[in-house]
């Protein structure tokens, strides 16, 4: 079966885990200035918000996973 490709998605942070929030993806978002992209960053962090509480909540969550990983 083949869907048509759409730029809106279900998607959650808790399901694409490996999706990074970073500030080189802010920078370039912010120059190209397109509505539709920075509503997304935009949405994105909300979630990032929603899921950890706060930047400090999702710094500590990374903090421990990289004491455990080898």
């Amino acid at each position: 079966m083949v869907r048509t490709p759409t730029t809106k998605s279900g998607e959650t942070i808790k399901d694409r885990p490996h999706r990074y929030f970073y500030m080189v993806a802010v920078r370039e978002t912010l120059e190209r200035g397109e509505r539709a992209e920075i509503e997304a960053l935009l949405k994105g962090a909300k979630e990032v918000q929603a899921h950890y509480g706060d930047l400090n909540g999702l710094i500590t969550h990374l903090e421990g996973a990289a004491k455990k990983a080898r």
